[in-house]
Formats: structure tokens, sequence, C-alpha cells
């Protein structure tokens, strides 16, 4: 595996456990909390963008990884649209 692979894989772990500890700290009402929910939409575009920068070659190693779906938040997110 190559290491940029590797990192990108690292990070969206890493950003998907935070998004959910994050979630878990206030699940009754991170809604209502706009830092939370920033916090843990922040770290869902970030899974986004780790899942974009894999190399398409090296996404046959890992098929269970939905990476339309996971990068899709780059180039669709509420940003994205405000800033286009």
């Amino acid at each position: 595996m190559r290491d940029r692979t590797r990192q990108c894989l690292e990070d969206m772990l890493e950003n998907t456990r935070r998004a959910l500890r994050y979630f878990e700290e206030n699940r009754e009402h991170w809604r209502q909390d706009d830092l939370r929910t920033d916090a843990i939409l922040r770290r869902v575009g970030v899974v986004g963008e780790a899942a974009f920068r894999v190399p398409v070659a090296d996404r046959v190693q890992f098929p269970s990884l939905c990476y339309t779906v996971l990068s899709a938040s780059v180039g669709d997110s509420p940003a994205a649209r405000l800033a286009g």
C-alpha cells in the first residue's frame, strides 16, 4: 500500500472517530449545539476529502468503501455550493 493511501485511510478513520465522539458526548441535543454541529460536519468533510485523495488504482483494495459517496462531500458541500 502506498504511503499516500495509508495516510488517507488513517485520516478517514481518525476523523470518523472524532465525529462520532462529538456526537456521543451530547447525543440528545447535538443539533442545538452549533459549535458541535459545525465540528461534526467539518470532520465528515475531512473524511470526504481524504476519500477523494485515495488514488483510484488503490481503491480496489478496499471495495467496501464507497468512495463516490464519501468524496461527494468535497464538491457537494453547502460551503462549496455557497462558494460556487
